[in-house]
């Protein structure tokens, strides 16, 4: 782990410049944090196949760096795995990517996730329209911040309207 430590400390500094062999070499590296790291470095574009490996990757750190990794376009397969992973961080992080619009089931799949920040994101977009059975759910849900979001997302709607 002390290997890993320093590499994480040279990824994220600002002046290290990594070749692409390098940054390869540290996303398929054994130790999670090495792989967390360089998923983490933004001075290099993924390609298709680094993308999708991070995203299957074993350890939730590393799926969620390359998730909230907004350089690279995500296939709506990917999204898909995304928002139904067992793991509600990683859910999450895909909820909060702005660059796609969730289906209705997704919609529906997230605002009645079992996670209450899952569903607060779900709750809170404002790229779709909530039907008045997801409002009604919205506004007793057992969690304020989501029945506050609800809230407030009917009144910026009922202003455009």
């Amino acid at each position: 782990h002390k290997d890993a430590s320093v590499i994480s400390i040279f990824a994220q500094r600002q002046d290290c410049i990594f070749t692409p062999e390098q940054i390869e070499s540290g996303l398929i590296n054994t130790d999670s944090g090495i792989r967390q790291a360089f998923a983490e470095y933004h001075d290099y574009t993924p390609t298709k196949v680094q993308i999708e490996r991070g995203l299957c990757d074993k350890s939730s750190s590393v799926k969620k760096a390359f998730a909230y990794r907004t350089d690279c376009k995500l296939t709506l397969k990917q999204i898909e795995r995304g928002l139904t992973d067992s793991d509600s961080e990683i859910r999450q992080a895909f909820a909060e990517r702005d660059d796609y619009t969730p289906t209705s089931q997704q919609i529906e799949h997230g605002l009645t996730d079992e996670s209450f920040s899952v569903r607060l994101v779900f709750a809170s977009r404002s790229d779709y329209r909530l039907t008045p059975e997801q409002i009604e759910r919205g506004l007793i849900d057992e969690f304020g911040s989501v029945r506050q979001a609800v809230v407030e997302r009917q009144k910026k709607q009922n202003k455009r309207a």
